[in-house]
């Protein structure tokens, strides 16, 4: 039975898991978790800072020492895309390696929708329709039928980046709203396509959705979120400050500060589509 280590480095985590594996089968020995601003230091300043680098590299020296204790026999390492936009992000690749020996691979935007949409598409019943991931700093729009993806656009905004200082929630939704729709990509996306939502925007939204719904199970999977749920969600959170959302059970404390972007851009995702419900 071998052990094999899988570290990602997101927008805002640095992540590790150990997992046990034999054959198809695997179970988890250790999983670690801390927050860096990489994304916010990156959409600001175009750099990781000095500490910022160094911390990740500490953090990644302590993950390497757990790695050989665990015996681990092999490493995955993933980046997210938005290290290319930092100019001294092949400096950092390098640090990292020298200091560790960890390579990372960088996940281009093409991988991103092909790994995502493969982790989803066996749990949902919706054989043609558009998927759409809102991710921290971006969201996908991905066609597809079956299992197959027929076309996807990335949109520059996600749960942390959707809105834009002095901007009130409404506002944000009517700007990302006419974004989505003037894209050519939906041209041809009616009312009757299915739409699957996924990732922590949709989760959160739909966990807050079911209490205002007073829905009777507690499933966040195959949820169908209707367009009047979600316009009193909405509503409901734009009313509350940030330390109220972080007591609302079911929500991760981290994901507090994200909870009203990423519900503005699935609002203007409903409205750029003109859908009646999405599958969370």
């Amino acid at each position: 039975m071998e052990k094999t280590a899988l570290i990602e480095l997101n927008e805002s985590n640095l992540k590790m898991t150990i997992y046990r594996v034999s054959g198809s089968k695997s179970e988890v020995c250790l999983s670690l978790s801390h927050s860096f601003p990489v994304g916010k230091e990156i959409e600001t300043e175009e750099l990781l800072s000095p500490k910022t680098r160094k911390d990740i590299v500490d953090m990644l020296k302590i993950y390497r020492k757990m790695i050989e204790n665990y015996a681990v026999s092999s490493i995955h390492a993933f980046m997210s895309n938005i290290i290319v936009k930092a100019r001294n992000y092949r400096g950092f690749l390098d640090e990292i390696y020298n200091n560790t020996g960890i390579n990372f691979s960088i996940v281009s935007d093409e991988e991103c929708v092909k790994y995502v949409f493969a982790s989803v598409v066996g749990s949902i019943d919706i054989a043609k329709g558009v998927f759409v991931f809102v991710d921290q700093y971006k969201t996908y729009l991905v066609k597809y039928n079956r299992r197959a993806v027929l076309g996807y656009i990335v949109l520059p905004f996600g749960a942390f980046n959707a809105g834009e200082n002095g901007k009130t929630p409404n506002e944000i939704v009517e700007n990302l709203t006419k974004k989505i729709a003037a894209e050519e990509f939906i041209a041809d996306i009616d009312e009757e396509t299915k739409i699957v939502g996924c990732g922590r925007a949709f989760i959160s939204t739909g966990k807050i959705a079911k209490k205002i719904q007073r829905y009777p199970l507690d499933i966040d999977n195959n949820y169908v979120l209707s367009n009047e749920i979600l316009a009193k969600t909405f509503d409901f959170v734009n009313g509350l400050e940030l330390d109220k959302i972080k007591k609302i059970k079911g929500i991760d404390s981290d994901d507090a500060d994200k909870v009203v972007g990423g519900m503005a851009v699935v609002k203007a995702v409903f409205n750029a589509l003109k859908s009646n419900e999405i599958v969370v």
